[in-house]
Protein backbone atom coordinates (compact mmCIF):
# COMPACT_ATOMS: atom_id res chain seq x y z
CA UNK A 1 0.00 0.00 0.00
CA UNK A 2 1.54 3.28 -1.08
CA UNK A 3 1.12 6.41 1.00
CA UNK A 4 -1.31 9.00 -0.44
CA UNK A 5 0.10 11.89 -2.40
CA UNK A 6 0.27 15.22 -0.56
CA UNK A 7 -2.54 17.71 -1.29
CA UNK A 8 -2.13 19.43 -4.64
CA UNK A 9 -2.72 23.06 -5.49
CA UNK A 10 -5.15 23.39 -8.43
CA UNK A 11 -3.16 23.60 -11.68
CA UNK A 12 -4.64 26.86 -12.90
CA UNK A 13 -3.89 28.52 -9.59
CA UNK A 14 -0.28 27.28 -9.83
CA UNK A 15 0.18 28.69 -13.32
CA UNK A 16 -1.34 32.04 -12.48
CA UNK A 17 0.60 32.30 -9.23
CA UNK A 18 3.82 31.49 -11.11
CA UNK A 19 3.07 34.20 -13.66
CA UNK A 20 2.51 36.69 -10.86
CA UNK A 21 5.85 35.81 -9.29
CA UNK A 22 7.68 36.21 -12.60
CA UNK A 23 6.06 39.54 -13.36
CA UNK A 24 6.59 41.14 -9.95
CA UNK A 25 9.78 39.45 -8.81
CA UNK A 26 8.32 38.48 -5.44
CA UNK A 27 6.11 35.72 -4.14
CA UNK A 28 2.52 36.86 -4.45
CA UNK A 29 -0.70 34.92 -4.26
CA UNK A 30 -3.89 35.63 -6.12
CA UNK A 31 -6.80 36.49 -3.87
CA UNK A 32 -8.96 33.46 -3.03
CA UNK A 33 -11.79 32.68 -5.43
CA UNK A 34 -14.07 30.34 -3.47
CA UNK A 35 -16.94 28.64 -5.23
CA UNK A 36 -20.21 30.39 -4.44
CA UNK A 37 -22.69 28.58 -2.22
CA UNK A 38 -25.62 30.75 -3.26
CA UNK A 39 -25.72 29.42 -6.82
CA UNK A 40 -24.58 26.48 -8.96
CA UNK A 41 -21.72 26.61 -11.45
CA UNK A 42 -21.74 23.92 -14.13
CA UNK A 43 -23.96 21.65 -11.99
CA UNK A 44 -23.27 17.95 -12.51
CA UNK A 45 -23.90 15.17 -9.97
CA UNK A 46 -27.12 15.17 -7.92
CA UNK A 47 -28.48 13.34 -4.89
CA UNK A 48 -31.74 13.72 -2.97
CA UNK A 49 -32.95 13.03 0.56
CA UNK A 50 -36.45 13.38 2.02
CA UNK A 51 -36.32 13.36 5.85
CA UNK A 52 -38.99 11.37 7.63
CA UNK A 53 -40.27 14.46 9.40
CA UNK A 54 -39.85 18.21 9.40
CA UNK A 55 -39.41 18.63 5.65
CA UNK A 56 -41.96 19.18 2.91
CA UNK A 57 -39.80 19.03 -0.20
CA UNK A 58 -36.50 17.56 1.02
CA UNK A 59 -32.80 18.23 0.57
CA UNK A 60 -31.18 18.39 -2.86
CA UNK A 61 -27.41 17.93 -3.11
CA UNK A 62 -25.77 19.57 -6.12
CA UNK A 63 -22.14 19.23 -7.19
CA UNK A 64 -20.77 22.22 -9.13
CA UNK A 65 -18.05 21.14 -11.57
CA UNK A 66 -16.38 24.58 -12.03
CA UNK A 67 -15.69 23.47 -15.59
CA UNK A 68 -13.98 26.66 -16.82
CA UNK A 69 -11.94 27.13 -13.61
CA UNK A 70 -13.46 30.51 -12.84
CA UNK A 71 -13.16 29.62 -9.15
CA UNK A 72 -10.43 27.86 -7.20
CA UNK A 73 -12.43 24.64 -7.05
CA UNK A 74 -15.93 23.20 -7.21
CA UNK A 75 -18.29 22.47 -4.33
CA UNK A 76 -21.22 20.42 -3.11
CA UNK A 77 -24.19 22.39 -1.81
CA UNK A 78 -27.08 21.04 0.26
CA UNK A 79 -30.21 22.94 -0.78
CA UNK A 80 -33.10 22.80 1.68
CA UNK A 81 -35.99 23.02 -0.77
CA UNK A 82 -38.25 24.44 1.93
CA UNK A 83 -36.02 27.55 2.02
CA UNK A 84 -35.58 28.39 -1.67
CA UNK A 85 -37.15 31.67 -2.75
CA UNK A 86 -38.70 32.64 -6.06
CA UNK A 87 -37.74 35.77 -7.95
CA UNK A 88 -40.54 38.28 -8.62
CA UNK A 89 -42.80 36.86 -11.31
CA UNK A 90 -46.22 37.73 -12.62
CA UNK A 91 -48.98 35.83 -10.87
CA UNK A 92 -46.86 34.89 -7.84
CA UNK A 93 -46.94 36.41 -4.38
CA UNK A 94 -43.87 38.45 -3.51
CA UNK A 95 -41.25 36.54 -1.53
CA UNK A 96 -42.61 33.09 -2.33
CA UNK A 97 -40.57 30.72 -0.17
CA UNK A 98 -40.36 26.94 -0.44
CA UNK A 99 -40.69 24.60 -3.40
CA UNK A 100 -44.18 23.10 -3.16
CA UNK A 101 -44.28 19.31 -2.75
CA UNK A 102 -44.70 17.12 -5.84
CA UNK A 103 -48.15 17.10 -7.37
CA UNK A 104 -49.91 15.49 -10.28
CA UNK A 105 -49.17 17.66 -13.35
CA UNK A 106 -52.14 19.15 -15.14
CA UNK A 107 -52.61 20.77 -18.50
CA UNK A 108 -51.70 24.11 -16.93
CA UNK A 109 -49.49 26.12 -19.30
CA UNK A 110 -48.17 28.46 -16.60
CA UNK A 111 -44.46 29.13 -16.97
CA UNK A 112 -42.16 27.25 -14.59
CA UNK A 113 -41.46 29.10 -11.34
CA UNK A 114 -37.87 30.37 -11.06
CA UNK A 115 -36.43 29.87 -7.58
CA UNK A 116 -33.27 31.99 -7.78
CA UNK A 117 -32.38 32.26 -4.08
CA UNK A 118 -31.08 29.01 -2.61
CA UNK A 119 -31.42 30.02 1.04
CA UNK A 120 -28.17 28.28 1.98
CA UNK A 121 -26.73 28.69 5.48
CA UNK A 122 -23.44 27.98 7.23
CA UNK A 123 -22.60 24.30 6.91
CA UNK A 124 -24.56 23.81 3.70
CA UNK A 125 -21.51 23.66 1.39
CA UNK A 126 -18.07 22.04 1.21
CA UNK A 127 -15.32 22.52 -1.35
CA UNK A 128 -14.39 19.73 -3.75
CA UNK A 129 -11.99 19.45 -6.68
CA UNK A 130 -13.14 20.71 -10.09
CA UNK A 131 -14.76 18.56 -12.79
CA UNK A 132 -17.21 16.76 -10.51
CA UNK A 133 -18.98 13.80 -12.08
CA UNK A 134 -21.47 11.40 -10.47
CA UNK A 135 -22.51 11.53 -6.81
CA UNK A 136 -24.21 8.94 -4.59
CA UNK A 137 -25.75 9.14 -1.11
CA UNK A 138 -25.29 6.41 1.49
CA UNK A 139 -28.21 6.71 3.95
CA UNK A 140 -26.35 4.72 6.64
CA UNK A 141 -22.84 6.12 6.47
CA UNK A 142 -20.86 5.99 9.70
CA UNK A 143 -21.51 7.01 13.29
CA UNK A 144 -25.09 8.09 12.66
CA UNK A 145 -24.03 10.43 9.86
CA UNK A 146 -25.09 9.56 6.28
CA UNK A 147 -22.44 10.07 3.61
CA UNK A 148 -22.14 11.47 0.11
CA UNK A 149 -19.48 10.34 -2.34
CA UNK A 150 -18.49 12.33 -5.43
CA UNK A 151 -15.89 11.58 -8.11
CA UNK A 152 -13.82 14.49 -9.45
CA UNK A 153 -11.66 14.39 -12.57
CA UNK A 154 -9.23 17.30 -12.09
CA UNK A 155 -5.83 17.28 -10.34
CA UNK A 156 -5.41 14.44 -7.88
CA UNK A 157 -8.10 12.22 -9.49
CA UNK A 158 -10.00 12.35 -6.23
CA UNK A 159 -12.87 10.43 -4.67
CA UNK A 160 -14.26 12.76 -2.02
CA UNK A 161 -16.43 11.83 0.93
CA UNK A 162 -18.85 14.11 2.76
CA UNK A 163 -20.95 13.39 5.83
CA UNK A 164 -24.22 15.05 6.87
CA UNK A 165 -26.34 15.14 9.98
CA UNK A 166 -29.60 13.21 10.23
CA UNK A 167 -31.55 16.14 8.77
CA UNK A 168 -29.37 16.10 5.65
CA UNK A 169 -27.43 19.28 6.39
CA UNK A 170 -24.25 20.18 8.34
CA UNK A 171 -21.90 19.01 5.59
CA UNK A 172 -18.43 17.91 6.72
CA UNK A 173 -15.55 16.39 4.80
CA UNK A 174 -14.34 12.90 5.71
CA UNK A 175 -12.36 12.91 7.94
CA UNK A 176 -13.89 15.95 9.69
CA UNK A 177 -10.43 17.39 10.45
CA UNK A 178 -10.36 18.48 6.80
CA UNK A 179 -12.82 21.23 7.68
CA UNK A 180 -14.91 22.41 4.72
CA UNK A 181 -12.38 21.69 1.95
CA UNK A 182 -12.61 18.07 0.83
CA UNK A 183 -9.77 18.48 -1.67
CA UNK A 184 -7.37 17.95 1.23
CA UNK A 185 -9.13 14.83 2.49
CA UNK A 186 -10.01 13.25 -0.86
CA UNK A 187 -8.53 9.88 -1.84
CA UNK A 188 -6.41 9.83 -4.99
CA UNK A 189 -7.35 6.96 -7.31
CA UNK A 190 -4.29 7.46 -9.52
CA UNK A 191 -1.28 7.51 -7.20
CA UNK A 192 0.61 5.18 -9.52
CA UNK A 193 0.22 7.70 -12.36
CA UNK A 194 2.57 10.09 -10.57
CA UNK A 195 5.60 10.50 -12.92
CA UNK A 196 7.80 10.84 -9.83
CA UNK A 197 8.01 7.26 -8.67
CA UNK A 198 4.69 5.81 -9.79
CA UNK A 199 4.54 2.45 -11.55
CA UNK A 200 1.69 3.59 -13.78
CA UNK A 201 -0.71 0.80 -12.88
CA UNK A 202 -3.06 0.03 -11.27
CA UNK A 203 -4.67 3.47 -11.29
CA UNK A 204 -8.01 5.08 -12.12
CA UNK A 205 -7.34 8.53 -13.60
CA UNK A 206 -10.37 10.78 -14.08
CA UNK A 207 -12.81 8.96 -11.76
CA UNK A 208 -16.37 9.30 -12.98
CA UNK A 209 -19.16 6.88 -12.00
CA UNK A 210 -20.03 5.87 -8.42
CA UNK A 211 -22.30 3.10 -7.16
CA UNK A 212 -23.14 1.75 -3.70
CA UNK A 213 -23.87 -1.91 -2.98
CA UNK A 214 -27.33 -3.04 -1.94
CA UNK A 215 -27.99 -3.96 1.69
CA UNK A 216 -28.86 -7.53 0.62
CA UNK A 217 -25.54 -8.01 -1.18
CA UNK A 218 -22.28 -9.71 -0.27
CA UNK A 219 -20.84 -6.62 1.42
CA UNK A 220 -23.25 -3.79 2.29
CA UNK A 221 -21.75 -0.32 2.09
CA UNK A 222 -19.23 -1.20 -0.59
CA UNK A 223 -18.52 1.64 -3.02
CA UNK A 224 -17.43 1.03 -6.63
CA UNK A 225 -15.96 3.72 -8.91
CA UNK A 226 -15.27 3.88 -12.67
CA UNK A 227 -12.84 6.16 -14.50
CA UNK A 228 -12.49 7.69 -17.98
CA UNK A 229 -8.78 7.91 -18.87
CA UNK A 230 -6.62 4.84 -19.38
CA UNK A 231 -3.87 4.10 -16.89
CA UNK A 232 -0.61 3.76 -18.80
CA UNK A 233 2.75 2.32 -17.86
CA UNK A 234 5.22 3.99 -17.54
CA UNK A 235 3.14 7.00 -16.45
CA UNK A 236 2.34 9.53 -19.23
CA UNK A 237 3.85 7.20 -21.85
CA UNK A 238 0.61 6.18 -23.54
CA UNK A 239 1.86 2.59 -23.47
CA UNK A 240 0.19 -0.53 -22.07
CA UNK A 241 -3.24 1.05 -21.45
CA UNK A 242 -5.60 -0.50 -18.94
CA UNK A 243 -8.90 0.37 -17.26
CA UNK A 244 -10.10 -0.56 -13.79
CA UNK A 245 -13.01 -0.32 -11.41
CA UNK A 246 -12.14 0.64 -7.84
CA UNK A 247 -13.87 -0.72 -4.73
CA UNK A 248 -13.66 0.20 -1.05
CA UNK A 249 -15.55 0.08 2.25
CA UNK A 250 -17.49 3.36 2.24
CA UNK A 251 -18.66 2.92 5.84
CA UNK A 252 -15.28 2.50 7.52
CA UNK A 253 -14.25 5.10 10.08
CA UNK A 254 -11.53 6.16 7.64
CA UNK A 255 -12.19 4.71 4.15
CA UNK A 256 -9.07 3.76 2.20
CA UNK A 257 -8.10 2.93 -1.37
CA UNK A 258 -5.36 0.30 -1.32
CA UNK A 259 -2.97 -0.39 -4.20
CA UNK A 260 -3.34 -2.95 -5.74
CA UNK A 261 -6.13 -4.63 -3.74
CA UNK A 262 -8.82 -2.02 -4.45
CA UNK A 263 -8.37 -2.16 -8.25
CA UNK A 264 -10.14 -4.64 -10.53
CA UNK A 265 -9.10 -4.65 -14.23
CA UNK A 266 -11.93 -4.47 -16.75
CA UNK A 267 -10.01 -4.49 -20.05
CA UNK A 268 -9.93 -1.75 -22.66
CA UNK A 269 -12.61 0.92 -22.72
CA UNK A 270 -13.48 3.15 -19.80
CA UNK A 271 -16.31 2.49 -17.41
CA UNK A 272 -19.12 5.04 -17.27
CA UNK A 273 -21.95 4.23 -14.84
CA UNK A 274 -22.55 1.14 -12.76
CA UNK A 275 -25.03 -0.81 -10.65
CA UNK A 276 -23.73 -2.79 -7.69
CA UNK A 277 -25.95 -5.83 -7.30
CA UNK A 278 -26.10 -8.56 -4.67
CA UNK A 279 -23.19 -10.42 -6.24
CA UNK A 280 -22.24 -8.72 -9.50
CA UNK A 281 -21.32 -5.21 -10.59
CA UNK A 282 -22.80 -4.21 -13.97
CA UNK A 283 -20.69 -1.53 -15.68
CA UNK A 284 -21.60 0.48 -18.77
CA UNK A 285 -18.68 1.65 -20.84
CA UNK A 286 -17.16 3.83 -23.49
CA UNK A 287 -15.15 2.75 -26.53
CA UNK A 288 -11.38 2.93 -26.37
CA UNK A 289 -10.89 4.71 -29.69
CA UNK A 290 -7.52 3.27 -30.68
CA UNK A 291 -8.73 -0.31 -30.45
CA UNK A 292 -10.84 -1.78 -33.25
CA UNK A 293 -10.96 -5.40 -32.14
CA UNK A 294 -11.67 -7.26 -28.92
CA UNK A 295 -14.67 -7.38 -26.55
CA UNK A 296 -17.08 -4.48 -26.85
CA UNK A 297 -17.25 -2.04 -23.95
CA UNK A 298 -21.03 -1.55 -23.79
CA UNK A 299 -21.25 -3.70 -20.67
CA UNK A 300 -18.87 -5.52 -18.38
CA UNK A 301 -19.74 -7.61 -15.34
CA UNK A 302 -17.49 -8.05 -12.30
CA UNK A 303 -18.17 -10.94 -9.92
CA UNK A 304 -17.69 -9.47 -6.44
CA UNK A 305 -17.01 -12.94 -5.00
CA UNK A 306 -14.28 -14.09 -7.39
CA UNK A 307 -13.22 -10.68 -8.80
CA UNK A 308 -13.47 -12.04 -12.33
CA UNK A 309 -14.55 -9.71 -15.14
CA UNK A 310 -16.77 -11.03 -17.95
CA UNK A 311 -17.85 -9.43 -21.22
CA UNK A 312 -21.49 -10.03 -22.28
CA UNK A 313 -20.77 -8.81 -25.85
CA UNK A 314 -24.01 -6.89 -26.21
CA UNK A 315 -22.84 -5.30 -29.46
CA UNK A 316 -23.30 -8.67 -31.14
CA UNK A 317 -27.04 -8.30 -30.47
CA UNK A 318 -27.38 -4.57 -31.06
CA UNK A 319 -24.74 -2.45 -32.76
CA UNK A 320 -24.01 0.67 -30.70
CA UNK A 321 -20.69 2.46 -30.32
CA UNK A 322 -20.71 3.09 -26.57
CA UNK A 323 -22.91 3.40 -23.50
CA UNK A 324 -23.68 5.99 -20.84
CA UNK A 325 -26.04 5.70 -17.86
CA UNK A 326 -27.79 2.55 -16.70
CA UNK A 327 -30.47 1.56 -14.22
CA UNK A 328 -31.42 -1.88 -12.91
CA UNK A 329 -34.50 -3.33 -11.26
CA UNK A 330 -34.24 -4.07 -7.57
CA UNK A 331 -34.64 -7.81 -8.31
CA UNK A 332 -31.85 -7.43 -10.92
CA UNK A 333 -33.97 -9.00 -13.68
CA UNK A 334 -33.68 -6.09 -16.13
CA UNK A 335 -31.22 -3.35 -17.11
CA UNK A 336 -32.04 -0.12 -18.91
CA UNK A 337 -28.96 1.20 -20.74
CA UNK A 338 -28.42 4.47 -22.63
CA UNK A 339 -26.31 4.12 -25.78
CA UNK A 340 -24.78 6.52 -28.29
CA UNK A 341 -24.47 6.11 -32.05
CA UNK A 342 -27.31 5.42 -32.21
CA UNK A 343 -29.05 7.25 -29.37
CA UNK A 344 -31.23 4.59 -27.80
CA UNK A 345 -32.53 3.13 -24.58
CA UNK A 346 -31.50 -0.52 -24.65
CA UNK A 347 -33.66 -2.96 -22.65
CA UNK A 348 -31.71 -5.97 -21.40
CA UNK A 349 -33.16 -8.97 -19.56
CA UNK A 350 -30.87 -10.64 -17.02
CA UNK A 351 -31.07 -14.35 -16.24
CA UNK A 352 -29.48 -15.64 -13.00
CA UNK A 353 -28.23 -12.19 -11.95
CA UNK A 354 -26.73 -13.48 -8.68
CA UNK A 355 -24.78 -16.32 -10.31
CA UNK A 356 -21.11 -16.19 -11.23
CA UNK A 357 -21.99 -15.69 -14.92
CA UNK A 358 -25.35 -13.91 -15.42
CA UNK A 359 -26.83 -14.11 -18.90
CA UNK A 360 -27.74 -10.79 -20.53
CA UNK A 361 -30.11 -10.66 -23.50
CA UNK A 362 -31.07 -7.53 -25.46
CA UNK A 363 -34.86 -7.59 -25.86
CA UNK A 364 -35.39 -4.27 -27.63
CA UNK A 365 -33.96 -0.81 -28.22
CA UNK A 366 -35.98 2.39 -28.18
CA UNK A 367 -34.81 5.48 -30.13
CA UNK A 368 -34.49 8.53 -27.86
CA UNK A 369 -33.50 12.17 -28.50
CA UNK A 370 -29.83 12.93 -29.06
CA UNK A 371 -27.18 12.56 -26.37
CA UNK A 372 -28.80 10.28 -23.77
CA UNK A 373 -26.84 10.32 -20.53
CA UNK A 374 -28.37 9.64 -17.11
CA UNK A 375 -30.98 6.90 -16.65
CA UNK A 376 -33.28 6.61 -13.62
CA UNK A 377 -35.74 3.80 -12.98
CA UNK A 378 -39.07 4.21 -11.19
CA UNK A 379 -40.65 0.88 -10.26
CA UNK A 380 -44.40 1.34 -9.90
CA UNK A 381 -45.27 -2.04 -8.37
CA UNK A 382 -48.75 -3.52 -8.33
CA UNK A 383 -48.09 -5.46 -11.51
CA UNK A 384 -47.40 -2.29 -13.49
CA UNK A 385 -44.40 -1.90 -15.76
CA UNK A 386 -41.42 0.32 -15.09
CA UNK A 387 -41.11 4.02 -15.89
CA UNK A 388 -37.64 5.14 -16.95
CA UNK A 389 -36.41 8.74 -17.27
CA UNK A 390 -33.46 9.64 -19.52
CA UNK A 391 -31.64 12.98 -19.82
CA UNK A 392 -30.97 13.86 -23.46
CA UNK A 393 -28.09 16.34 -23.51
CA UNK A 394 -28.02 17.32 -27.19
CA UNK A 395 -31.79 17.80 -27.28
CA UNK A 396 -32.18 19.64 -23.97
CA UNK A 397 -34.95 17.27 -22.91
CA UNK A 398 -35.92 14.45 -20.57
CA UNK A 399 -37.59 11.40 -22.16
CA UNK A 400 -39.92 9.00 -20.33
CA UNK A 401 -40.17 5.33 -21.27
CA UNK A 402 -43.23 3.33 -20.13
CA UNK A 403 -42.67 -0.42 -20.13
CA UNK A 404 -46.41 -1.08 -20.26
CA UNK A 405 -46.59 0.45 -23.74
CA UNK A 406 -43.09 -0.63 -24.75
CA UNK A 407 -42.00 2.81 -25.91
CA UNK A 408 -41.59 6.45 -25.03
CA UNK A 409 -44.61 7.87 -23.24
CA UNK A 410 -43.57 11.50 -23.66
CA UNK A 411 -40.63 13.89 -23.94
CA UNK A 412 -40.38 16.98 -21.75
CA UNK A 413 -38.69 19.57 -23.93
CA UNK A 414 -37.02 22.85 -23.03
CA UNK A 415 -35.56 21.49 -19.81
CA UNK A 416 -32.33 23.47 -20.15
CA UNK A 417 -28.88 23.43 -21.71
CA UNK A 418 -27.17 20.03 -21.56
CA UNK A 419 -29.25 18.18 -18.96
CA UNK A 420 -26.77 15.87 -17.25
CA UNK A 421 -27.86 14.01 -14.11
CA UNK A 422 -31.17 13.04 -12.51
CA UNK A 423 -32.34 12.63 -8.92
CA UNK A 424 -35.78 11.29 -8.02
CA UNK A 425 -38.22 12.14 -5.21
CA UNK A 426 -40.75 9.30 -5.38
CA UNK A 427 -44.11 9.72 -3.64
CA UNK A 428 -45.79 6.31 -4.18
CA UNK A 429 -48.84 7.15 -2.07
CA UNK A 430 -49.69 9.86 -4.61
CA UNK A 431 -48.45 7.89 -7.63
CA UNK A 432 -46.22 10.82 -8.55
CA UNK A 433 -42.49 11.43 -8.78
CA UNK A 434 -40.42 14.58 -8.89
CA UNK A 435 -37.30 14.59 -11.00
CA UNK A 436 -34.42 17.03 -10.58
CA UNK A 437 -32.20 17.55 -13.61
CA UNK A 438 -28.84 19.33 -13.49
CA UNK A 439 -28.38 21.52 -16.57
CA UNK A 440 -24.62 21.56 -16.97
CA UNK A 441 -24.36 24.51 -19.40
CA UNK A 442 -27.28 26.39 -17.91
CA UNK A 443 -26.34 26.69 -14.23
CA UNK A 444 -29.77 25.68 -13.01
CA UNK A 445 -31.56 22.56 -11.85
CA UNK A 446 -34.85 21.83 -13.60
CA UNK A 447 -37.77 20.40 -11.62
CA UNK A 448 -40.18 18.03 -13.38
CA UNK A 449 -43.31 16.57 -11.77
CA UNK A 450 -44.50 13.29 -13.25
CA UNK A 451 -47.75 11.36 -12.87
CA UNK A 452 -46.79 7.70 -13.07
CA UNK A 453 -49.99 6.56 -14.75
CA UNK A 454 -51.33 3.02 -14.60
CA UNK A 455 -53.88 0.83 -16.31
CA UNK A 456 -55.71 3.06 -18.72
CA UNK A 457 -53.89 6.15 -17.45
CA UNK A 458 -50.92 7.52 -19.38
CA UNK A 459 -47.71 8.78 -17.85
CA UNK A 460 -47.68 12.58 -17.75
CA UNK A 461 -44.94 15.07 -16.86
CA UNK A 462 -44.37 18.81 -16.83
CA UNK A 463 -41.52 21.23 -16.08
CA UNK A 464 -42.75 23.06 -12.98
CA UNK A 465 -39.73 25.01 -11.71
CA UNK A 466 -36.05 25.82 -12.00
CA UNK A 467 -33.64 26.30 -9.10
CA UNK A 468 -30.65 28.63 -9.24
CA UNK A 469 -29.50 31.44 -11.50
CA UNK A 470 -28.94 31.02 -15.19
CA UNK A 471 -25.20 30.64 -15.72
CA UNK A 472 -24.91 33.78 -17.83
CA UNK A 473 -25.75 35.77 -14.70
CA UNK A 474 -22.41 34.71 -13.28
CA UNK A 475 -20.27 35.00 -16.38
CA UNK A 476 -21.80 38.07 -18.04
CA UNK A 477 -23.58 40.53 -15.76
CA UNK A 478 -25.42 42.34 -18.56
CA UNK A 479 -26.99 39.17 -19.97
CA UNK A 480 -30.61 40.12 -20.42
CA UNK A 481 -31.65 36.47 -20.75
CA UNK A 482 -30.92 35.87 -17.09
CA UNK A 483 -33.62 35.55 -14.50
CA UNK A 484 -31.71 38.14 -12.51
CA UNK A 485 -28.47 39.98 -13.27
CA UNK A 486 -26.32 40.10 -10.16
Amino acid sequence: MRAPLPPRTPLLGCLLATAAVLSTGCAQQLPPRPSPSDRFYFPSGLAFYLPDAGSTSGILYVASANYDRRFDQGNVVAVNLDRVQASPQAGLPDGLTGLPPPATPTGDLTAPVSFTTLGTQDGDAVGIQSFAAEMVRDPIGNGGRPRLWVATRAEGDLLEGISTDASGEDLQCIPPQASQNCVYSGMSLAIEQDPQGGAGKPAAPQPYGVGLSTEAGLTPGELWVTHLRAADSPPTSGLNPEFYVVHLDARADLPQVIVPDSFQPIGLGSGDSLYVGQRNVFISGRTYTTITTGPDALMRVVDRASLITTFPQLALEFDALEARGLAMRADESRIYLATLQPSTLMIIDVNAPTSDVPLLTVTKSIPVPGGPNAVRLIERGGGLGDVVAITCQDDGSVAFYDDDIGGLALIVEGVGLTPYDLAVDLRPEQNVARLFTSNFDDGRVAVIDAALGGRGRPVGARLVATIGLQQGCIIQTDNQNCVSSQ
